[in-house]
């Protein structure tokens, strides 16, 4: 008799067991079912907000350079986006958003070969991954950064999903401060062009012929800004990339802006602070309204 009542408090240990833990995985599941569609229904009201008109694609650039208000348009430049990023982005965004213009913010540095190695640089491949994981296959991840690292951001982002349901690739306007230029020009220049990187960035003269192409078929406007930049750092820009920069801008549709800034336009080496940025696109405004009427 004592055998059959503990094997009776055993079973029924058992069930309880099973009940909760049947309960907490419900529980859970549910969670992690509204979060998903709340992730989801938040990216559908983004996208439903910024259908058509002039979308801003780019690097820090575009992202501090142009102010999207002045412009009516929106602003989806990243901070460090390699051109790359940028193609795959405006796949998403022409299948979308169905914009009118892109109007894309170049600088030579774009087409500096260290953009060929920020999936897999140890200090910018866990950002690339936050970003763009759902932009490429998992054989791109594999071959360029780790999976693992790749796949929990893309949980992260599933679970943890943005009130704005702006999608982590999609950037944003980043003025800036007012303050006096920093004295980081040698640098930002070590950065951009370091020499233990090859000169030139293929995958983003590749890119570039993607977006341009992209943008055709689409029949989307592709209109080119060119980054305005200290001079002291422009003057200091390698030959080589320079005339890779001048020569594939040549062949694009690029805004002809007479401005030049002063100093105290910028914030560093190679972006304005908020003034800048405004007086800027307010030129940029006009150029355009003039292409237009021409």
């Amino acid at each position: 008799m004592g055998n059959n009542r503990a094997s009776f408090i055993s079973n029924s240990s058992m069930r309880q067991f099973i009940i909760r833990f049947s309960m907490v995985s419900l529980l859970l599941a549910l969670t992690v079912g509204l979060l998903v569609t709340f992730n989801y229904w938040r990216t559908q009201c983004f996208i439903a907000q910024h259908q058509g008109g002039t979308i801003i694609l780019g690097d820090s650039h575009a992202a501090t350079d142009i102010h999207p208000q002045i412009l009516n348009a929106s602003n989806f430049a990243h901070t460090a986006e390699p051109l790359l990023a940028t193609s795959k982005k405006l796949e998403w965004i022409t299948k979308k958003l169905h914009p009118d213009t892109i109007l894309l913010v170049l600088s030579p540095n774009n087409f500096a070969g260290y953009n060929d190695f920020k999936f897999s640089n140890k200090q910018w491949s866990s950002e690339m991954a936050k970003r763009y994981y759902p932009l490429f296959p998992e054989s791109f991840w594999t071959q360029y950064t780790d999976p693992l690292t790749a796949q929990v951001n893309s949980y992260r982002q599933q679970l943890l999903p943005k009130p704005s349901g702006r999608p982590a690739f999609i950037g944003k306007f980043k003025p800036k401060p007012i303050q006096e230029k920093r004295n980081d020009i040698q640098k930002t220049l070590n950065r951009h062009f370091n020499p233990k990187y090859p000169a030139i960035s293929e995958s983003s003269k590749l890119a570039i012929e993607t977006i341009k192409n992209k943008c055709e078929t689409e029949r989307i406007a592709f209109l080119v800004v060119i980054a305005p930049l200290l001079p002291e750092y422009k003057s200091a820009i390698p030959n080589q990339v320079l005339q890779v920069f001048n020569a594939i801008t040549a062949k694009l549709d690029v805004i002809s802006l007479n401005i030049e800034l002063p100093d105290s336009n910028y914030y560093n080496a190679d972006h304005l602070n908020l003034n800048g940025a405004e007086t800027f696109t307010k030129a940029l405004r006009a150029a355009i309204s003039e292409q237009m009427i021409r």
